[in-house]
């Protein structure tokens, strides 16, 4: 094998996509006691980002995506405030 003349930064990955969202609700308990619900979702669309490819050319998987970003998160949340 002999090295190429390819510098770095020659293989470039497909752009990434991602969504979140949010949605909150404050409700009034008393006049001085409050609650509040919150719902956060990262990767809401639960869209496959690839950000890995393999480089190493005796590999069998060269050239392939050997790696994705993570899958959906929702994070639930409550808040009292007083």
């Amino acid at each position: 094998l002999r090295p190429g003349n390819l510098g770095n930064g020659a293989v470039r990955l497909p752009g990434r996509w991602n969504l979140d969202f949010s949605l909150g609700k404050k409700f009034a308990v008393t006049e001085r006691v409050g609650l509040q619900i919150r719902a956060d979702m990262f990767n809401s669309l639960n869209r496959t980002n690839f950000n890995a490819v393999s480089t190493n050319i005796t590999a069998s998987s060269f050239g392939r995506f050997t790696n994705t970003t993570g899958a959906r998160i929702i994070q639930l949340n409550a808040r009292l405030s007083f």
